[in-house]
């Protein structure tokens, strides 16, 4: 999974990157791209989620089946 896409449209929207960071609204922050089911689940045992929002987010981008693919 390449992150250039993300970093691009960062960028595009006035966001530097700093070394493996981009840096939003003054503070770095790491993506991590989850390359398996594992990864999922630790974020989801790790991160407080906005499920309303990643719910919404997966819609726009038609990404429900994955989502459900990766929590199974």
């Amino acid at each position: 999974m390449s992150l250039g896409p993300l970093y691009e449209a960062l960028r595009a929207r006035g966001y530097a990157a700093d070394r493996e960071c981009v840096l939003i609204e003054g503070v770095p922050v790491p993506f991590l791209p989850a390359y398996n089911a594992l990864r999922v689940r630790v974020l989801r045992e790790q991160a407080r989620l906005d499920i309303d929002y990643l719910q919404n987010v997966l819609a726009r981008h038609k990404l429900e089946a994955t989502w459900a693919n990766w929590t199974r």
